[in-house]
């Protein structure tokens, strides 16, 4: 996964700005201040999410001071080819994250799977983040520290457990060590000594209390004996409990076992329909035969026949828009799941806009250009005064109409008039438009806008254009399965017109169906019982030919399963269905007995299951009055044996030796602890190691002999005892410690071991490793040596590299330039 494209809204001092990403390694060179870290922070919290605002996570909160916008976009790009976009802008929880494949949306939780593989923002930064603040710190270690930080290496969260073996190792020899004797489970044990010392010579010089201990642990002992049989007694009972509920299942289940439940030669279902039908038939033909009486439809089979015949024209009709019918029950539904689809298109909309109210409505062309115009306050002329525009005017037409006096009358006023005119508007007071976006465009009040910024009024008319035309689509909807309605409770009234339909029926081309099946099989009677009357009546040979042939069809079937007569063939099917029956009432009867079957076909009735049990129970009751009587037993020898002294010297020495074992125990589980909590701490990490570092250390090897120009050649790891250790050997053989290397040596060493284990999980996590300027320090030699180690790490892990010290010539491809303050 490469990232291949940088595109940031606002963040710091970076507003709409994108960078494109070389795929193995990419140089930002920049000087201080020029927003290179701001860029590998803006990486970081798109991945993970972005500071919030308490303590002093809001400094790292970078929200721009010059945009309206927090956030933007990392593009990725898999093996495959498939690119996928992280988008985080401002919001609760580390901001509103959207992640795409393509171009479609796809579940946020995507990100840990596909790009993050489940790192968090410290994992990320404890292996693929590299800045001078790790490498100072390799500055400032001693040598234990400097030790454990390079062992570190190669297992997310290692450096935390071997801090915490320590305290653990610390923490035990402080409670306890085997030569100690300051330490307070040491100081315990050697007070123990001395109190036992002091309670045998008590108990050398009382002979009873002797004969009572031992009568103590004799009864101590028959007591666990006795509890022992009494614990499997109640086992026994509780097992012949349960057999015991068990017994009526068991009954039934040999009362069906001992029925032949097997039916040679069963019935075939067509064989039982083909003499169903031929029975059927033969009777109605040997009825024809010993009665001269003509067959009829019943009185049901008669009416639905003959208002069948009166209204034919009506329902055949009905039968002939059957399919409208159905099709008007279709569009009801699909209107009812459209209705439902477009209310929930409608809520995402709103939900999604918190800014959007139903009060506001869109804004015409006109509107919109204004908003997009830039507004310049101009003055407004002063209104015309109307009456006395008016008199000018009559004092005009005077002049011009009439003669004499009037006329000259007319041209003063005229003149007057209008030089007052000229007067007030040239010195009319000026306007200025306000300086408030409500006041500057008022419609945006009357139309909902009131105290938005024209960039949300602007952002809102896509939103409330769909929300329109969603809600146009509504009303079309519901317009559509109003008329739908309207139609099918007419086809309603028309079936209930002719009984077509049930009660609580809304199915109507069903009912037609139902109606019309019946129908035909009312014609289909009626047509068999004319003709089976017309053929009585022509013939009574015919019907004894079609009987002679039904009979030899049914001895045929019968023939076939043995039997004799069609009550025969009915009983042999009847019991086939019972069999079936007994068959999975066993079954599961077996399945509720299960392994219990066997320990029952051991009693040969209820009752002799009963006595055992009953047995069981006076044994463990028997076992239970014993064990209470030797309980009261020990009781009674402890009480004796501790009346036995009445020195209250020995009573404190008891006491005191019961507190020092009590302590003892507590300070032994707690040394215990430590020293396992250590050890297993010690294990998991050499295992841990073990699997991970040969492959690691090969690699490592080969880039700590490039960034020291061969001088040393190979890193070696060793676990004995608990003790893990790191050498490396030099061209010359010689082999060195990791305190024995110089603090610039360390570093190389420190960054190789980084470098191999990132590359060595980059089958797992495959982000870019980010170094900003780490290696101020680094001479000319070794700054180019880092480069090259660089470009060999970027084969398999792409690498971003920020720098204000370019001393190294790169492709200029692979080199992004930024100016301070652009």
């Amino acid at each position: 996964m490469k990232l291949t494209k940088v595109k940031i809204y606002g963040f710091g001092k970076w507003v709409d700005k994108e960078f494109d990403f070389n795929s193995d390694y990419q140089v930002i060179f920049g000087p201080n201040e020029a927003g290179k870290t701001t860029l590998l922070t803006f990486i970081k919290s798109i991945l993970f999410g972005f500071a919030t605002a308490r303590g002093d996570d809001k400094y790292q909160q970078y929200k721009p001071k010059q945009a309206n916008s927090y956030g933007g976009e990392l593009q990725f790009r898999d093996d495959d080819g498939t690119v996928w976009t992280v988008k985080r802008v401002d919001g609760k929880s580390g901001g509103d994250l959207m992640l795409y494949r393509g171009d479609q949306q796809v579940p946020e939780n995507l990100l840990a799977d596909k790009i993050t593989r489940g790192f968090t923002k410290e994992d990320f930064e404890d292996t693929h983040v590299i800045d001078d603040n790790n490498i100072l710190s390799i500055y400032k270690l001693d040598e234990e520290q400097l030790e454990t930080e390079i062992l570190a290496v190669g297992a997310v969260g290692s450096k935390e457990w071997l801090l915490t073996a320590d305290q653990l190792e610390s923490s035990a020899d402080e409670t306890y060590k085997p030569r100690g004797r300051k330490q307070p489970l040491s100081e315990a044990i050697d007070r123990r000594k001395t109190l036992i010392s002091k309670k045998s010579e008590f108990a050398n010089q009382q002979t009873a209390y002797q004969q009572i201990n031992g009568q103590v642990s004799q009864t101590e002992e028959m007591f666990d004996n006795n509890n022992q049989e009494f614990q499997i007694a109640q086992k026994q009972k509780s097992d012949l409990q349960r057999l015991y509920q068990k017994w009526p299942k068991y009954s039934e289940y040999l009362q069906q076992i001992q029925h032949d439940n097997k039916l040679d030669n069963p019935i075939s279902d067509e064989d039982w329909e083909q003499a169903l039908k031929t029975n059927q038939e033969l009777t109605i033909l040997q009825q024809n035969k010993s009665s001269v009486e003509m067959s009829h439809l019943s009185d049901t089979e008669e009416r639905i026949l003959k208002n069948y015949q009166i209204n034919k024209n009506d329902l055949d009709y009905l039968s002939a828009k059957k399919n409208s019918i159905r099709d008007l029950q279709y569009q009801k539904h699909n209107s009812n799941e459209q209705l439902k689809s477009n209310d929930l298109q409608i809520d995402n909309l709103i939900s999604s806009n918190p800014q959007y109210d139903e009060k506001m409505r869109m804004l015409t062309e006109d509107e919109m250009s204004k908003l997009n115009r830039q507004f310049d306050a101009d003055p407004v002329k002063t209104p015309l005064n109307i009456p006395l525009a008016v008199v000018s005017v009559i004092g005009i037409l005077l002049a011009l109409f009439t003669s004499g006096f009037l006329r000259i009358i007319g041209a003063i006023v005229a003149i007057a008039g209008l030089g007052f005119i000229y007067y007030q508007q040239s010195n009319g007071s000026k306007v200025r438009v306000p300086t408030d976006i409500d006041e500057r465009f008022p419609f945006l009040v009357d139309k909902g806008y009131q105290g938005m910024s024209i960039e949300q009024v602007k952002s809102l008319q896509p939103v409330i254009l769909q929300i329109y035309s969603l809600r146009n689509k509504q009303n079309a909807i519901e317009n559509t399965l109003a008329n739908v309605k309207i139609e099918l409770n007419k086809w309603k009234n028309y079936l209930n017109n002719y009984d077509l339909l049930i009660s609580g029926d809304d199915d109507y081309a069903q009912a037609i169906d139902d109606y019309f099946s019946k129908l035909q099989n009312i014609q289909t009677r009626s047509e068999m019982i004319e003709k089976s009357n017309s053929e009585l009546k022509q013939s009574q040979k015919s019907n004894f030919d079609k009987i002679t042939e039904l009979v030899g069809q049914l001895k045929y079937i019968l023939a076939k399963y043995s039997v004799s007569d069609f009550d025969g063939f009915t009983r042999h099917h009847t019991k086939q269905i019972d069999n079936k029956k007994i068959i999975d009432a066993i079954d599961r009867n077996k399945a509720v007995l299960g392994d219990d079957i066997a320990k029952l076909q051991e009693y040969s009735n209820l009752n002799s299951l009963k006595d055992q049990l009953v047995n069981a129970e006076q044994k463990l009751n028997e076992l239970s009055i014993q064990n209470n009587k030797l309980n009261r037993q020990v009781g009674s020898l402890k009480n004796q044996r501790k009346q036995m002294f009445d020195n209250q010297e020995y009573q404190n020495l008891i006491d005191e030796l019961a507190q020092n074992k009590s302590d003892i125990i507590e300070l032994y589980d707690e040394w215990l602890a430590d020293k396992l909590s250590s050890k297993w701490i010690h294990q998991m990490l050499n295992a841990a190691s073990e699997n991970r570092y040969p492959k690691m250390l090969d690699r490592a090897s080969k880039y700590f002999s490039l960034l020291t120009n061969n001088n040393y050649i190979d890193i070696e790891f060793s676990s004995l005892a608990n003790k893990r250790n790191l050498k490396v050997t030099r061209q010359d053989k010689t082999k060195f410690d990791v305190h024995e290397l110089s603090k610039a040596t360390t570093v190389q060493l420190y960054i190789s071991l980084r470098m191999a284990f990132v590359s060595e999980i980059s089958d797992l996590v495959d982000l870019p490793i980010l170094i900003d300027d780490a290696f101020v320090d680094f001479d000319k030699i070794r700054t180019g040596n880092m480069f090259e180690l660089v470009k060999e790490v970027s084969k398999v892990n792409q690498i971003i590299y920020v720098t204000a010290n370019m001393t190294v010539d790169l492709p200029k491809n692979h080199v992004i330039n930024v100016e301070r303050g652009s």
